[in-house]
């Protein structure tokens, strides 16, 4: 199976990411999704864990640039 650029393992996040990021994100769920380009992290509620975008600080996705 080929992937598309690094994989980057559940919890291992470059340290720029982890700067960026927010407070109060399970950062030790945190991955890339290459199909999006963006990171995620599991969100455990009361009812299921999903999959939400990881955010910085001003609220925005955390996403790698794209290639034109």
């Amino acid at each position: 199976m080929e992937t598309r650029g690094p994989v980057i393992e559940v919890g291992n996040l470059p340290e720029a990411v982890l700067n960026l990021a927010a407070p109060g994100q399970d950062l030790s769920t945190a991955r890339l999704r290459p199909e999006d380009g963006c990171y995620w992290y599991e969100h455990s509620g009361p009812v299921e864990t999903t999959l939400v975008p990881l955010r910085s600080a001003g609220g925005n996705p955390i996403c790698t640039a794209r290639r034109a």
